[in-house]
């Protein structure tokens, strides 16, 4: 057995779930309702942009080696690793491409919920990521998945502190879109282990990157609306409650003038 040089260099990495996805695949009875949860997960690993999930496989996978990105799908689950020494930091320094490779997931966060109706959750970590011959290795992917699955209780991609500063002293350099270092993240006013934990703004940076934010604000609430009326349980409905918040509480931050879509809490 040949043992092989493990890379030690930090990635980031994140792990990314369906909400409700477990329970759609348990209750489906028919080939109609298992060929949905289908179409969801393809939709999903789509939009994070796993090479075989999208129109153009070649093309997609070319892009991903340039960017240092690496996708891999399991079961509802995906995993997305980048690694900041790649090609395009020929062409771009650290702030940009840090930047840029941050942006991605929260526009496909944004694009999975206001596009197709999907409400994800996740963890957002950094560090070591190894994965060859059936092989995966990855402190990051424990820390991401430790934020999910104990953590993230909102249907919201979390990252700790340590992670949060790590990306803002690792994007070194000038940048095109200054300010994205506050602008991606927002508390999730909840703490692990005694330090506070954050999230990626999904919907504000949707709201900024939209020209129609009330057409933005309609689909987010009308969403919101139906997944809460259609909840079973309590767990459920508190996702939705605090998406709710999180709705109400963006409009007051980034377009007040806007209030009129705010989604009634009674």
């Amino acid at each position: 057995m040949c043992r092989p040089r493990l890379d030690m260099d930090n990635q980031i990495f994140a792990f990314i779930d369906i909400l409700g996805f477990g329970r759609q695949v348990m209750a489906a009875k028919d080939e109609a309702s298992l060929l949905q949860a289908w179409d969801k997960l393809h939709r999903v690993q789509e939009a994070f942009q796993k090479a075989s999930a999208t129109e153009d496989p070649p093309e997609q996978a070319q892009v991903n080696q340039r960017y240092g990105k690496f996708v891999m799908a399991l079961s509802d689950a995906v995993l997305i690793a980048i690694n900041v020494r790649c090609e395009a930091r020929q062409t771009l320094n650290a702030n940009d491409h840090i930047g840029w490779s941050i942006y991605e997931l929260i526009q496909a966060q944004y694009d999975c919920v206001l596009a197709d109706g999907i409400f994800l959750r996740g963890g957002l970590s950094f560090g070591p990521f190894h994965f060859a011959n059936d092989i995966l290795l990855s402190p990051a992917l424990v820390d991401a998945h430790d934020l999910e699955s104990k953590h993230a209780d909102a249907p919201v991609i979390a990252l700790s502190r340590a992670t949060l500063e790590w990306i803002r002293t690792t994007a070194a350099g000038t940048t095109g879109v200054p300010g994205w270092k506050e602008a991606f993240f927002q508390s999730l006013n909840k703490q692990r282990d005694g330090q506070p934990l954050y999230f990626l703004d999904y919907l504000r940076v949707a709201l900024t990157d939209d020209e129609d934010q009330e057409a933005v604000l309609r689909s987010h609430a009308r969403l919101i609306t139906a997944g809460r009326t259609t909840a079973t349980d309590d767990s459920v409905r508190r996702k939705y409650t605090w998406l709710i918040n999180y709705h109400n509480t963006s409009i007051t931050r980034v377009c007040p003038n806007l209030a009129h879509h705010a989604i009634a809490t009674t």
